[in-house]
């Protein structure tokens, strides 16, 4: 799974994980914009799979714990990026 986190160079990572704060801001409601390019364009020939979005998903909600994300504010995320699925991964695991 870190292949397709790994970059190279420090404003590679910064890149993605404003990129990240712009796509859950965005599918939950808050005031940014949508900048980012489509999911699907986005992940298209990396083949994720069923297993790697899950283990993301997990990093997500231990993260969202960690902040003491209020329960019903930590469900509404998971059900919005769950929704996500359909257009990031490309192989059934």
């Amino acid at each position: 799974m870190g292949w397709g986190f790994s970059a190279s160079q420090p404003c590679q990572r910064d890149q993605l994980r404003q990129k990240n704060k712009n796509l859950l801001c965005f599918n939950t409601g808050g005031p940014c914009q949508k900048i980012n390019r489509p999911l699907e364009l986005t992940h298209k020939g990396l083949e994720i799979t069923d297993k790697e979005f899950d283990i993301v998903v997990n990093h997500l909600a231990a993260t969202l714990k960690v902040f003491k994300v209020p329960e019903r504010e930590h469900d509404e995320v998971m059900a919005k990026i769950g929704n996500l699925r359909s257009y990031i991964v490309e192989r059934k695991s």
